[in-house]
């Protein structure tokens, strides 16, 4: 756009790198095995941000879920600005249901999400059992917070 070769960021993604443009690059892609997998080799912490993006019914998502635990998923993104009460404790069922860390995000992109705010509140109970989860020479003490 400051180059001139678009007047806005649509009209740069629709023309040159959206997946109808010209410079666009198929991106390479790792399993949801070999990402999980991944992350655990380098001692992160595996969960899944925004489940509903899945667009499954219940059943479906939960289905999805226990296989994503079965090769190491930690955790499910239950704390999210755009979620009401109601989604919130559906997903805090299916966490716990399955034994998964409920964590949270605000999903903040600065101005391309302009509707989004940086920051969430999550309940302190969850944070401290997420921070418990971490390698023991990543962990807070309780008096560190």
């Amino acid at each position: 756009m400051k180059k001139g070769y678009a007047d806005s960021i649509e009209e740069a993604f629709s023309r040159f790198i959206g997946r109808e443009g010209r410079a666009y690059v198929e991106k390479e892609k790792l399993s949801i095995k070999a990402a999980i997998e991944l992350i655990l080799s380098a001692e992160g912490i595996p969960v899944l941000a925004h489940p509903l993006s899945m667009t499954l019914d219940r059943n479906r998502t939960v289905e999805m879920i226990r296989t994503m635990r079965s090769y190491g998923l930690k955790g499910i993104e239950v704390f999210y600005k755009t979620y009401d009460i109601e989604t919130r404790n559906e997903l805090l069922e299916i966490s716990k249901e399955l034994d998964l860390l409920a964590t949270g995000g605000s999903d903040y992109h600065g101005e391309h999400k302009k509707n989004l705010e940086l920051g969430i509140e999550i309940p302190d109970n969850f944070v401290f059992r997420f921070l418990e989860s971490l390698p023991s020479h990543d962990r807070f003490d309780n008096q560190d917070l």
